[in-house]
């Protein structure tokens, strides 16, 4: 299974053991240790969203296992999506979707002018990307840009670092030859309101 939702069969062992109170506090108490490993820290955030959820849902009581049961499945089989949408100029771009599975996207061929940042329809940043920001000549005048055997370059020098969210959405700005780039990180997916 795949590390991140690691938490999904400890929780479905103690789901049909005999004394279920007992058995979850265990599973429980195994989820937390299992979260020091490396690799599972991001699962053991889904489990506590998934907490979080399981004890605001009225719908559930103790008694309800299986409910709790369709809810863990139904839950994770699909992971969570956001939509990024941009606008230049008050034109809309293509959006983009991030899904649990991916942390990041990089948008290419950006130009110059005034940017408006949309996460599921909320405004999340709003500014100008100007030349600086997004032309190689503009930002590093005093250094040339290798070309395409050295990609990376670019890459390493980010010309701006937009956070927002309380840094949970990281969107960095690189230039280039005659255009720039973008590269939206996500942090925390899970914690992003939908």
């Amino acid at each position: 299974m795949n590390s991140e939702l690691y938490f999904i069969s400890i929780l479905a062992k103690a789901l049909v053991s005999e004394n279920i109170a007992e058995s979850l506090q265990k599973a429980f108490d195994e989820i937390r240790a299992v979260s020091g490993q490396a690799g599972h820290w991001q699962g053991y955030l889904q489990f506590r969203q998934f907490m979080q959820e399981v004890c605001l849902s009225a719908e559930f009581e103790q008694s309800d296992v299986q409910i709790m049961k369709n809810y863990i499945v139904n839950r994770f089989a699909h992971p969570r999506t956001v939509t990024v949408s941009i606008e230049r100029d008050g034109v809309s771009l293509p959006d983009l979707t991030v899904d649990g599975n991916q942390d990041d996207r990089t948008i290419t061929r950006l130009i110059p002018g005034e940017y408006v940042f949309k996460l599921n329809h909320s405004v999340i940043w709003h500014g100008a990307l100007s030349e600086k920001d997004l032309i190689w000549s503009e930002a590093f005048p005093r250094k040339a840009l290798k070309m395409a055997a050295d990609t990376k370059q670019s890459f390493a020098n980010p010309t701006r670092l937009i956070q927002v969210l309380e840094g949970r959405v990281l969107i960095r700005i690189y230039a280039g030859p005659g255009s720039g780039s973008m590269q939206i990180v996500i942090n925390d997916l899970w914690e992003i309101e939908a």
